[in-house]
């Protein structure tokens, strides 16, 4: 994949399922570092901050959050639902952060993306699918 200029998402996806489970004896011998450990805990800690910051740019109707709706032809009413959704998950967040802290930093790190996976599956790709995809084109 490093001689090639194009590294699309459909030709490095279908490689990641077999590069996990290639590297998956590694794991607990690396789990078993601190700095991998703090490594983990530090990535969950700055998205708990990236997704509160942008759900409360979002609550309060920033200029830069009007801007990208606009900007994108979408309603100022998706603002508190996505602001609600992205709070939520920040608070969420936190809440494993001080239960689980750099210990169990490998457990924060499955619970975050399984709560990132649902707060995406419930909350933004219902609320943003009828402006960010054809579905309204291909009903009319």
């Amino acid at each position: 994949f490093s001689a090639s200029p194009g590294k699309r998402e459909v030709y490095v996806l279908p490689m990641l399922p077999a590069m996990a489970l290639a590297v998956a004896p590694l794991l607990p011998g690396l789990l078993r570092r601190l700095c991998v450990r703090r490594y983990l805990f530090g990535y969950t800690v700055v998205l708990m901050l990236a997704t509160g910051v942008l759900g409360v740019m979002l609550m309060t109707e920033h200029p830069w959050a009007l801007a990208q709706l606009e900007r994108r032809a979408m309603p100022d009413s998706l603002l508190p639902v996505l602001g609600d959704g992205l709070l939520t998950f920040a608070i969420a967040l936190a809440t494993l952060i001080v239960w689980l802290r750099v210990r169990r930093a490998a457990t924060l790190v499955l619970l975050t993306h399984g709560m990132l996976w649902m707060l995406y599956g419930l909350v933004l790709i219902p609320a943003l699918d009828p402006y960010a995809s054809a579905s309204a084109v291909m009903r009319r």
